[in-house]
């Protein structure tokens, strides 16, 4: 079933994560690498801010190597998800922060705001980054997917990169990122304007031959969506 959670961002770091870049200076498709985005998605307790238990764990988190950003958000129509998305230089530096964080005071105070065996967690390598824009936008999309059964990775890459003229083309539209995770999940970050340009643009790019094709050769079954307004947007 698709879900839909409601989110408003914290942009907390320098934009990987985001893919801020300029659209005077637009940037084709990244080349494969080792860069990695790192999806965390907690139930909070009731009554608890983690807002300043998040930003406590960040600070300590950036002073590791390998550190580039992150983004949170309360989501969920009661506001009782937390999403953190993460941006590492590679999957060994996430391994490494993790095990520095293990027992850290900041950790241990987070991790008592929310319920830790609801908690899941998603790595997924940057397979794709187009930037258009420096803004880091108003508005952010973000897209777990899988394909459907059968279709190989160069296969979807192949649609995807079609689509990007159509992409590249839209208004309101500032970036986006495309990642794969080793269990065949899929994960499309985009930055929008606004929300305005979401609804308009968004609806419009269904029917173009490139992002329309390539969304209808996706697993609609298989789909979760976070969409909101970044805090101070």
């Amino acid at each position: 079933m698709r879900a839909r959670w409601i989110a408003a961002f914290v942009v907390l770091g320098a934009a990987v994560v985001l893919g801020v870049g300029s659209r005077a200076r637009a940037e084709g498709p990244s080349a494969e690498g080792d860069a990695v985005l790192e999806f965390v998605v907690d139930v909070v307790r009731p009554g608890v801010d983690p807002a300043p238990l998040v930003a406590a764990t960040t600070r300590a988190d950036a002073a590791q190597p390998g550190f580039v950003a992150r983004g949170a958000a309360r989501a969920g129509a009661d506001g009782t998800r937390l999403l953190r998305a993460t941006a590492w230089a590679s999957l060994p530096a996430a391994e490494a922060a993790a095990l520095a964080a293990d027992g850290r005071a900041d950790v241990v105070a987070l991790d008592a705001a929310v319920d830790v065996a609801a908690r899941t967690t998603l790595h997924a390598r940057r397979l794709r980054a187009h930037a258009y824009d420096a803004a880091p936008g108003a508005h952010l999309e973000v897209t777990v997917f899988r394909t459907r059964p059968g279709t190989t990775r160069e296969a979807n890459l192949a649609k995807f990169d079609a689509a990007e003229a159509d992409f590249s083309k839209a208004a309101g539209l500032l970036g986006h990122e495309l990642y794969l995770a080793p269990d065949g999940r899929w994960v499309h970050v985009v930055r929008w304007r606004s929300e305005a340009d979401f609804s308009t643009t968004g609806k419009a790019l269904m029917k173009t031959s490139g992002v329309g094709g390539w969304i209808r050769s996706l697993d609609y079954g298989r789909f979760t969506v976070w969409r909101g307004d970044r805090l101070g947007g």
